[in-house]
């Protein structure tokens, strides 16, 4: 709980006037102490120092704060800085606050401090373009991106906004914009066009066969090819959502997926072959990631990670919620690991997915948080 609430809260904007700026200054600055807090303590590490230290640092804040009109304060802990908007009537203009200020310096430092471990510059200098926004699983993906303050952009086979309808909270909203054309993943042209033109940093693959969009094998393989060429070619991080037991033909949950028929038939061979697309492409040590869910189960999550584990090698399978998904996909965007295959599921759905493997594989992991689930994880052979 005490974890939810911290990663929850230190995205948020906090909207303030002069007789209360202290106090808003004060309560961002808790909230990214708490941040650090719940890092350092999934490390063993002590946080005394913490709370000192951001007693002393706020000390002299007020010299600071008596100097701001009216206006709203944004603390943006990935980018390390403090945005502060003036108003001026229905005038509102933008600027940046020196973080070397009293009130910015030490929220400054205590982000920085929160994201060790984060891929890369690049995640943070560019946007993240979501190719199947529409369905549910990507629009999942698009509002965790947008919670953890990362600027997304959504893709459809249409061009439709997926969100167009969608009432979203106001600071989720604000870090999602839409590529207005048509993007087929079929067409190198149409996604170098898309990548090109919004400049994206990282790429989350959530596309998949649907009754309209194409066949298994046009989008689960030749879908992934496309897109990873261009994103290697442009240096961008790429997530790709694959499934489960991709790569365990005589187990029963390969059996039944692949052979639904129509335009979802052979999916899982069409998967396990945009896999091994995806690897070639980028290579033995490639900026690439592959997350393999389970079942995907209605409802959302109670816990958020602590629910789940990962796991490697496809002996265990089990299920778990869109959400709790987005929330892996993102952690995976956000870690430093590269050319990883994964699993996930949630704990309590925990089962071997054939009656010869082991019922644990000695790989499992957990963690309190999405985003400190991969330090352990095995990279591709």
């Amino acid at each position: 709980k005490e974890a939810e609430i911290g990663y929850s809260i230190i995205s948020t904007s906090t909207k303030y006037h002069r007789r209360s700026n202290r106090t808003r200054v004060l309560s961002m600055q808790f909230e990214t102490s708490l941040k650090l807090n719940l890092r350092m303590r999934s490390q063993g590490r002590t946080n005394r120092w913490v709370v000192m230290s951001l007693l002393c640092l706020t000390a002299c804040s007020d010299a600071f704060l008596t100097l701001l009109p009216a206006g709203k304060i944004t603390l943006d802990g990935m980018n390390n800085h403090v945005l502060y908007q003036q108003q001026n009537g229905n005038d509102a203009s933008m600027r940046r606050a020196v973080i070397e200020t009293a009130a910015g310096f030490p929220i400054a430092v205590m982000s920085a401090l929160c994201f060790p471990s984060f891929a890369s510059a690049s995640i943070k200098d560019g946007p993240i373009i979501v190719i199947g926004a529409g369905g549910r699983t990507g629009m999942e993906v698009t509002k965790q991106l947008s919670k953890m303050g990362l600027t997304t952009v959504t893709t459809t086979r249409t061009g439709k906004d997926p969100f167009q309808i969608v009432k979203l909270k106001d600071e989720v909203k604000e870090k999602i914009s839409h590529y207005p054309d048509p993007v087929d993943v079929t067409s190198i042209e149409s996604i170098r066009d898309a990548l090109t033109k919004t400049q994206s940093a990282g790429v989350i693959y959530c596309a998949s066969a649907s009754r309209q969009g194409g066949t298994s094998f046009q989008i689960d393989d030749e879908g992934v090819g496309n897109v990873a060429q261009i994103a290697k070619d442009r240096k961008a991080r790429f997530i790709l959502i694959s499934a489960l037991a991709v790569d365990r033909p005589e187990s029963k949950s390969f059996q039944i997926t692949n052979t639904i028929g129509g335009n979802f038939n052979q999916i899982m061979d069409a998967k396990m072959s945009g896999e091994t697309r995806l690897r070639k492409i980028f290579g033995a040590s490639g900026d690439y990631m592959i997350v393999r869910p389970g079942v995907l189960l209605n409802g959302k999550s109670f816990r958020g990670a602590q629910d789940l584990e990962i796991n490697q090698g496809d002996t265990i399978g089990g299920g778990l919620s869109r959400d709790e998904l987005a929330g892996i996909v993102v952690g995976a965007l956000l870690s430093d690991k590269k050319a990883v295959t994964f699993e996930a599921y949630r704990t309590s759905t925990h089962q071997k997915l054939q009656p010869e493997f082991d019922s644990k594989s000695g790989l499992e992991q957990h963690a309190d948080s999405y985003l400190d689930f991969f330090g352990s994880l095995k990279t591709d052979t």
